[in-house]
This record gives structure tokens, C-alpha cells and sequence, in this order.
């Protein structure tokens, strides 16, 4: 029966009498007002509640003559209402119907529109019946307006047991059936509903005749199969969901689908991937919906389910892949979904919910306020409309309260995240125990738990975080995608528990990890995160040896999380978002006394853009004497990845090209290790011209590694080397130009007694030894090379400093030939539209091109400079340029029509390039994807620049002429530029010696190559 809202007080007979008096006086005077008034649903509402105890007692009314009474003059009381209201609105009619139908054996008490419909005295009434309730089931799907539903099931249950079995029509009306109880079900939660549908669906699929008949029978028995399995997670369902599906499609015309049936299929296979994460059921999901959308017009009543659909599964794989466009594209089709849902309709705040969620993943990747504004907007909006008694009300709950959490971790308003506490509460707390998604929202409640603990500082509210986290976590199987996720947050609760920590279990997350590792099933962020929480809350406990291991199985995932068909934009955000795991990863290797360990994990975790576009060049020479036609296969594939392209389609096909290649390589013996992780044995080339020297700070310890070319390497803790400062003062160095000013004497000096001075003490290098610096992190944003107290010998009087963005880059710059022959490119703009004139862009150009190919202001166009680069072997460019430190692939040097940008840079493969000297801003500042060390000189070197001259901040216009004029008159061009690091060496020293006070004019300049 309907759920009414309570009223009580009055006794049954006066209520009744009440409702009855306004029936006659309505009759004879025909006035609207006394039914449709708020005091006449205020009385039936009373006179249902009144007849509630006896209902529960005796059931329907079959004789009872108070039950009776009450319904016949509700039903009267709603059938007056639907005929007094000017639209007839259909909900009034299936109230009436739900009071009348039971008097089905008085039709005398029925009124004589519907008298044949409510009595069924016949076949043909209970045809009408079936009729009817198809045509109220019709409309109660896509309704909150519970009497549709109600009355509908009430209509089709008469029918059904009034038809004759086997015919066709009853077939019909079981089918219609099944449904009204999956949707009842998908309302209030109540499972004896989905058996019902269960069951009704198996005699269906049983009974149909005709293939249209099976077809739609197998889709309905598909959904409520898998509605099942979303609800008690049996994997039999699922499969059995999909089956029924595959069946359906089957029967259909394979030149024209059925939308409905491409729907309903690519639902089952976004369930699959949801369960075991295998992204071939989520490819197949949307090739489904997207062929639906080629069918289904704008006008069509279910453009905003594929809509939805699409935008969910969109959503789904930048989970995954951190595409910015697959985001895009969710919000857009989110959007196009809500905007095609009229209001009112039962989906609409699903639909809202899930496009909140869409721009809540893009808000924690742009950090754009529009896009947490309108997440929690929109998940508010859900909440609203959605009833009390709605069994997706926990779910849109859950999804607010983690929308209040993004914006409490941008406003620290503490209300805000009480918000986030009490929906989050209020979720779990209306859902089963046994529910599928109980773990996700008991995960994010143990989230808010925790911010709010962290706000207040108190042990008890970090307790109720970390319970919350064992909760999701114990409600979780093994083998389920969530696992890696539910190990990070609970890991995250108890490393801020902190100092209120007891026990804390770090085998069985350990364990639960290792076997989500190996299930492979989770998306490579999730399995990424959770190692590397799990294996710091493991270093914090002192478990060094599984926190290296720990964080070294996470390191070696962090190449997933490059999609290699993606932008640079995409590939260094998921690259980036890591930023410290890499030297937590190194600390641990030092902390158990493992410096070989400690130089190969900083090789596979750093620079994994880089490395990715390196391995794609590799040397093939070996290959193609061995195996030529293999060595052909594998080069043309390379050159395709190296090509620019619109799309990412034909890349992602490439890119599954080369991994079977490479597998097809490694098969060969002598080959196994092509293009393999790097190995110490490898890695030591780097240091053939002189010690390399890896720096690294962490947030328990800080060390250096010093690589030689012979011996094992040196393993040196760097106590007064904290990661707080490391902070603070990259902080001022990528500021301001006055506070860095200010404050580099004391950042050079700082620099130098905790870090360069022992470094170089340990190594007691001869004069003008040449040093190769590798920072991890943000020392890279430092100048090592000028490290000192100022009017005391420093770095720049002990030894001669070149910079490398990893070791094979090194090794790699130093395999290439050196350039024979000088053919220089000089670009200088002292004129760029939008942007400050360079008063002396045009004179250090005049001073430092000797031959080649000079193009001043408006002939340095980007069409113009890519085609010379291509031609010449040096480059010299004195032109402004941007340093994006969010996203370094933004940066370029800016060219009159436009930027140069390290994308564009990055795809050239100049064969004899020898040096690129970048008289402009911030050409070698990694920004805050420091360990990416993605920047305009590491561009540079990746096009096949050996040597690569570049700034860590902005250089001052006067003082970068005279540097470039001091550079060119030293550096050698007889046999390549062999002493360019030298060359440099002496202009910083030149710069120093007359601007000893200020650092900031001479300090930024580094040399970056053998």
C-alpha cells in the first residue's frame, strides 16, 4: 500500500464521517474546493493512519466492514479529486484504484468509469487490467510518485492471476510484473521484491513464443539479475546478467540493435570492470553505449540514460588513466544527461550525484573553485529531492559528504567539515551492514574522521577515523578492485593518529597489500597510493625492510600511471601526483644501508616521462644486425609513437604494438634485458667523466650518494639536511624575484653546510674535478653548483658542476656524437608581442652568431625555428620564456607568433645536435613535478641536444648578454662543445667576482650534460 505520512488524534468513526460528509456536499454542490483543499488531505491522510492497526492485523478489506468503509470512501475521496482537477493527473487516478481495487467483489461500490477495471469480471477486464498497469508502470518508471508503482502491481497481480496461463498476454503481464517489482525494489530496498522479479523473469524467458517476446524478457531477467548482484555482490548474477544480455543482443538484428539492449549490456560489462578491474570490459562497455548513442536521437526518452551511462563510464577510465579528456567528456555527457531529465523524474538525482562526482575528479585535478562549487551543488541538489525512504539515499549522502570534505581542504571552514561528518554518518547509518556499498561509504566517512581529527587534535575523533577505515577494509574481499583503496585511507587514519597510536597492524595490511598487488585488478593509482602509505606508516613503525619493499613495488607502478597515447599534460599529472614517494622510497633504501637499491629505484621512479620518450629512441643497432626484420618492425612502430597525433586511438593502438614487440625481444636470450628497469651495473657508465652525486631529502633522514665510475657507491648521511627547509626555501626561490634576492645568501649558504661541503669533504676532489649533480625532489628547483658562504670559498672554487635529470639521461647524452661541424641557429626577439622588450636581445645575438641561420623579431616564427633546428647543430635562443610549475609541458620559449612548448620540442629528433644555449627565463626549473624533471633544458636534451646551457630563474636581460658573450669567447668548436661546462664555470665565477652580493645574478645559470 501507499506510505502516508502520520496524523493522528481523532477517533476512526469521526474521521470517516468527516471524509464522507465532504464526499455528499461535493456532490450536490459540485464545489472543487472541498476535495482538493489541503484540509481534505489532511483528513484522508488521518483516516488512512487510523485504519493502519487494522490493516496490519487483518489485511486487506475481504469483509471487514470498518477496512471497507474507509477504503471506499478514500477511493471515492481521490477519484472525486482526479475528476475535479483540470489536467486529470494520472498519480490521482492509481490513489483512487489503490483504495478500490480491493472492493473488487462489491462493484457496486466502485464507480462505473472503472467499475470493469477494478472488478475484472471478465477476460476482457482483465486484459484491461494488464493494459492499465502497463500503462501506469509505464510512467511510475521515471517517478518518485509512489501510487503509479503501487497501483500498477496491484492492476498487474489481478491480471496475472485472471489470465489464462500460456497465453500470450499473460506472458505479457508477467513480464510487466517482474519489472514493477525490480523498480519496487530498486525504490525500498526490500529483496523479497527482486526474487519476486527473479522468478517471474525465468517464466517469462520460459514461456515467450516469439523472439522480440524473448528478447525483451531475457533484458528484463538480465537487470534483475544484475540489480542483484549490485546488491549481494554474487559474481553468478553478474555473469548470469551478462549472459541473458549476450543472449538478447543475439536475437536481434545485428545491422539495426536494439538501443535498449546495447544499454542494458554495457551496464553489465561496467559492473565487470568494476568488480575485477579488467579494462577490456570497460572498453567494451563504451564501444556499447557509444554505438547506442550513433541509434538513439536527442529527442528520445532514453538519450539521458546513455548520456549518463557514457559519462559514468568516461569517468571510470580517467580513474584509471588520468586522461584530462575522458573527465571532459563526462562532465559534458553529466550535463547533457541532467539537462534531458525532466524534473521529478526518479533518475534525476542519480544522475545528479554521479555528474557531481565527475567535477569533483576534475576539481582534485585543475583545482578549479567553478568545478567544487558545482560539485557540491549538485550532490546538495541529489540529496534534496531524493525521499527519506529511497534506497540510493545513503549513496547521495556519502557523495556529499565527500564533497564537503574537498571544500573543507580548501577552505578550512570546520563547519564544513562537520558537514561532511554528519552526512557521512547519516549514510552508512541508513544503509545495511550486508550492503555492496557499505565499505565505500564507511571509507569515506573514515576520511572526514580524520580531517576533523587532524583539525581538532584530539586521539578520540582519530580512533572513530581509523575504526571506520578497519570497517571498510574487513567488508572488503581480496581480489576486489577497492582493496588497494581501502588499505591507503586506513593506513593515511592511522598515520595521523600519530601519537595516540597503539597497535597498529602493519603485517595484515602488508599481506592484504601483496595480494592486491597481485590480483592486478585495482587501478595502478590505487595500488600506487596504498603501497606508498602502507609502506610509510611501515617505515614509521621501523619495519624498514617491508617498508622497502612496500614502496619499492609502488615506485615500480608509477610508469602505469602514464598512459602512453596520452598528452604530455596527462602523462605528467599522473607522474606528478606522487610527489616525495620516490624519496621516501630512497630514504628506506638508505635507512637499511642499500645504496645500490636506493640509485635504481630513484632511476625507475624519476623522470618517468623522459624515460618513457628515451626507451621509445632507443639504439637499434645491436638489434638490427641480429635481427634485422624484427629490429624494422620495432623501429617503424617507435617512429609512429615519436609522430604527433590528434588522437589518442591510434597511439593506444601503437602503443599495444610496441609492448608485444618488446615482449617478442626479451624472448631472445642475448636481448632479455632490452629496454629493461635499470640495473647498477648500467647505471654506472653514468659516472665514466666523474663522480655523480644523487641528493635526496626525506621526511625521517636526508642522504647523498656518491657514484663513481669504480667501486661500490658511497652511502652519506646528511643529518642537517631537513626536508621542512627544503620546503620553506623552494618555496622563496620559485617566489617572488625580491624575496629571492633577499634571502638566496642564506639559502647558498645553508645549501652548503648541510649538503654540498660534506658531499665534497667525503669526495676530496682535485681542483676543477667535474661533478654531475642528480636532486630528487624539490632540490632540484636549488643551485647546488653555487652552494657557499659568501666571502669563504664555496662549490664554485672546489669543483666544476653539471646537472643531469636522471643517469641514463646522462648516459645517454654522452653516447651521442659530437657534433663536427658548428651550424648555429640564433633566435633573439627583443620585440614579442604581449610581452616586456629585451633591450639587449638583439646586440647578444650580433655578439655570439658566427654562422648559420639568424632569425630576429618577427621571422622567429615556431613553423620557422622548428624547420631550422633541423638544419643546424647548435641553437642559441634570447626570447622570453614561461615556466608553468603546476605543469611544466605548458612551458616554452615564447616565438613571435606564438610558444615553442616542450611537447613540441620534445618530438624533434635532430641527429647531430650538440648544444642549446637558452639565454631566457626559467629554462631549467622543474617546478613542483620536480622529480618529472620535465623542463625546457630536459626537452632540449630528449631532442638530442648533448649539452644544454639554461636558467633556474628569470636572469636579468643585461646580465644574460654579457654571460652568453663570456660563454661563447671559452667554449671550444673544434670537437663539439667539449667544454661547455667549463666554459660556464668560468662565466658564473667572472659574475661572482664582480657581483659577490648578489647571487641571484650569477647563481641560476647550469650546464646540464656530459
Amino acid at each position: 500500500m501507499m506510505r502516508r505520512r502520520h496524523s493522528g488524534g481523532e477517533t476512526f468513526e469521526k474521521l470517516l464521517a468527516r471524509v464522507d460528509q465532504r464526499l455528499l456536499r461535493h456532490q450536490h454542490t459540485e464545489d472543487p474546493e472541498l476535495v482538493l483543499g489541503a484540509d481534505a488531505v489532511a483528513d484522508a491522510d488521518a483516516l488512512f493512519q487510523a485504519v493502519q492497526p487494522a490493516l496490519e492485523d487483518r489485511g486487506l478489506p475481504d469483509g471487514n466492514a470498518r477496512i471497507l468503509s474507509a477504503f471506499h470512501s478514500l477511493g471515492w475521496l481521490h477519484f472525486a479529486r482526479f475528476r475535479a482537477l483540470p489536467d486529470h493527473p494520472v498519480t490521482e487516478m492509481a490513489r483512487s484504484l489503490i483504495f478500490l481495487l480491493p472492493l473488487g467483489k462489491y462493484p457496486d461500490l466502485i464507480p462505473e468509469v472503472w467499475r470493469d477495471v477494478a472488478a475484472a469480471r471478465s477476460p476482457a477486464d482483465a486484459r484491461a487490467q494488464a493494459r492499465l498497469g502497463a500503462e501506469l508502470l509505464a510512467k511510475a518508471d521515471g517517478s518518485l510518485d509512489e501510487p503509479l508503482l503501487t497501483a500498477s502491481l496491484m492492476l498487474l497481480m489481478a491480471s496475472a492471476d485472471a489470465l489464462a496461463a500460456g497465453t500470450a498476454e499473460h506472458t505479457s503481464c508477467l513480464s510487466d510484473l517482474g519489472l514493477a517489482f525490480r523498480i519496487r525494489f530498486e525504490r525500498f530496498g526490500e529483496t523479497a521484491d527482486l526474487a519476486k522479479a527473479i522468478t517471474l523473469g525465468e517464466q517469462v524467458v520460459a514461456l515467450s513464443a516469439s523472439d522480440p517476446e524473448l528478447a525483451e524478457g531475457l533484458s528484463r531477467l538480465g537487470n534483475a539479475y544484475g540489480r542483484r548482484y549490485i546488491h549481494a555482490t554474487d559474481t553468478d548474477d553478474l555473469n548470469r546478467a551478462i549472459a541473458l544480455h549476450e543472449r538478447a543482443r543475439a536475437l536481434g538484428d545485428e545491422a539495426k540493435p536494439s538501443p535498449s539492449v546495447l544499454f542494458n549490456l554495457s551496464n553489465g560489462y561496467l559492473n565487470r570492470y568494476e568488480l575485477n578491474g579488467v579494462t577490456a570490459d570497460l572498453e567494451h562497455a563504451l564501444a556499447l553505449v557509444e554505438q547506442g548513442l550513433e541509434i538513439v536521437s536527442a529527442d528520445d526518452s532514453r538519450f539521458p540514460a546513455f548520456q549518463y551511462s557514457l559519462g559514468r563510464m568516461c569517468q571510470r577510465r580517467y580513474e584509471r588513466t588520468g586522461v584530462l579528456g575522458d573527465i571532459d567528456r563526462a562532465i559534458a555527457a553529466g550535463e547533457q544527461a541532467v539537462t534531458a531529465t525532466p524534473a521529478g523524474h526518479s533518475n534525476l538525482a542519480g544522475r545528479l550525484s554521479t555528474l557531481s562526482g565527475a567535477y569533483r575528479r576534475r576539481y582534485e585535478r585543475t583545482r578549479s573553485a567553478t568545478d567544487l562549487g558545482r560539485a557540491v551543488e549538485l550532490s546538495e541538489q541529489a540529496v534534496l529531492i531524493t525521499p527519506e525512504w529511497s534506497a540510493d539515499l545513503p549513496v547521495f549522502l556519502s557523495n556529499l559528504g565527500v564533497a564537503y570534505r574537498r571544500q573543507y581542504e580548501r577552505d578550512r571552514d570546520p563547519d564544513t567539515i562537520e558537514r561532511a561528518v554528519r552526512a557521512g554518518e547519516r549514510a552508512v547509518a541508513s544503509l545495511p551492514e550486508s550492503h555492496t556499498d557499505q565499505a565505500i561509504l564507511l571509507t569515506n566517512l573514515s576520511l572526514a574522521h580524520r580531517l576533523r581529527a587532524e583539525h581538532h587534535g584530539t586521539g578520540a575523533l582519530f580512533q572513530q577515523a581509523v575504526a571506520a577505515g578497519e570497517k571498510a577494509l574487513a567488508a572488503t574481499p581480496d581480489g576486489h578492485p577497492d582493496v588497494a583503496m581501502h588499505l591507503s585511507n586506513l593506513a593515511r587514519a592511522y598515520l595521523s593518529r600519530g601519537r595516540w597510536a597503539g597497535r597498529v597492524p602493519i603485517r595484515r595490511l602488508a599481506r592484504r597489500l601483496r595480494k592486491a598487488n597481485m590480483a592486478k585488478v585495482a587501478p595502478p593509482l590505487a595500488l600506487v597510493r596504498a603501497g606508498w602509505t602502507v609502506g610509510v606508516l611501515a617505515y614509521s613503525r621501523r619495519k624498514r625492510a617491508a617498508a622497502t619493499e612496500l614502496l619499492d613495488v609502488a615506485v615500480a607502478m608509477l610508469h602505469s600511471l602514464v598512459p602512453k597515447e596520452a598528452a604530455w599534460q596527462d602523462q605528467e599529472f599522473g607522474a606528478g601526483q606522487h610527489l616525495g614517494l620516490v624519496g621516501d622510497a630512497i630514504a628506506a633504501h638508505c635507512a637499511i644501508g642499500d645504496p645500490v637499491g636506493a640509485l635504481e629505484t630513484a632511476e625507475l621512479g624519476r623522470g618517468v616521462v623522459l624515460a618513457a620518450r628515451m626507451d621509445s629512441r632507443t639504439d637499434l643497432t645491436d638489434l638490427a644486425v641480429a635481427h634485422p626484420d624484427l629490429a624494422e618492425q620495432f623501429r617503424q612502430v617507435r617512429n609512429r609513437l615519436n609522430a604527433p597525433s590528434a588522437s589518442t586511438e591510434p597511439l593506444r593502438e601503437s602503443w599495444a604494438e610496441y609492448d608485444r614487440l618488446l615482449a617478442q625481444i626479451r624472448g631472445i636470450d642475448r636481448f632479455a634485458g632490452f629496454l629493461g628497469p635499470p640495473r647498477f651495473a648500467d647505471l654506472r657508465a653514468a659516472a665514466a667523466g666523474g663522480p655523480v652525486i644523487l641528493l635526496n631529502a626525506g621526511n625521517d633522514r636526508s642522504d647523498a650518494i656518491i657514484l663513481t665510475a669504480d667501486g661500490s657507491p658511497r652511502l652519506l648521511p646528511l643529518p642537517y639536511l631537513s626536508l621542512e627547509d627544503v620546503l620553506a626555501y623552494s618555496a622563496i626561490l620559485a617566489g617572488p624575484a625580491a624575496d629571492r634576492r633577499d634571502t638566496l645568501p642564506l639559502i647558498l649558504g645553508w645549501l652548503w653546510w648541510a649538503a654540498v661541503e660534506p658531499v665534497l669533504d667525503a669526495l676530496a676532489p682535485a681542483p676543477g674535478t667535474r661533478v654531475w649533480w642528480l636532486p630528487t625532489g624539490l632540490l632540484g628547483l636549488f643551485p647546488l653548483h653555487a652552494a657557499g658562504i659568501a666571502g669563504r670559498p664555496g662549490a664554485l672554487d672546489r669543483v666544476v658542476s653539471s646537472y643531469t635529470p636522471t643517469l641514463r639521461a646522462l648516459i645517454h647524452a654522452r653516447a651521442r656524437a659530437r657534433a663536427q661541424v658548428r651550424r648555429q641557429l640564433t633566435v633573439a626577439l627583443a620585440s614579442t608581442p604581449g610581452l616586456p622588450d629585451l633591450r639587449t636581445a638583439s646586440s647578444e645575438a650580433e655578439t655570439v652568431h658566427r654562422s648559420g641561420t639568424k632569425l630576429v623579431n618577427e621571422q622567429a616564427t615556431v613553423a620557422e625555428v622548428l624547420a631550422s633546428l633541423s638544419k643546424s647543430t647548435w641553437a642559441h635562443f634570447a626570447c622570453h620564456a614561461t615556466a608553468d610549475l603546476s605543469a611544466p609541458s605548458n612551458s616554452g620559449l615564447h616565438l613571435y607568433d606564438g610558444a615553442l612548448s616542450i611537447p613540441q620540442i620534445s618530438q624533434l629528433q635532430l641527429e647531430q645536435a650538440e648544444l642549446a644555449y637558452l639565454s631566457a627565463c626559467s629554462t631549467a626549473n622543474r617546478g613542483w613535478l620536480a622529480d618529472e624533471a620535465v623542463n625546457l633544458a630536459a626537452a632540449c636534451q630528449l631532442a638530442g641536444y648533448r649539452h644544454v646551457v639554461a636558467s633556474l630563474w628569470p636572469l636579468n636581460d643585461a646580465i644574460a648578454a654579457i654571460a652568453a658573450r663570456g660563454f661563447y669567447a671559452t667554449v671550444s668548436t673544434d670537437d663539439g662543445a667539449v667544454n661547455a661546462a667549463a666554459a660556464l664555470h668560468k662565466v658564473i665565477c667572472d659574475l661572482r667576482a664582480v657581483h659577490p652580493d648578489r647571487p641571484d645574478l650569477w647563481a641560476p645559470l647550469i650546464h646540464t650534460g656530459p
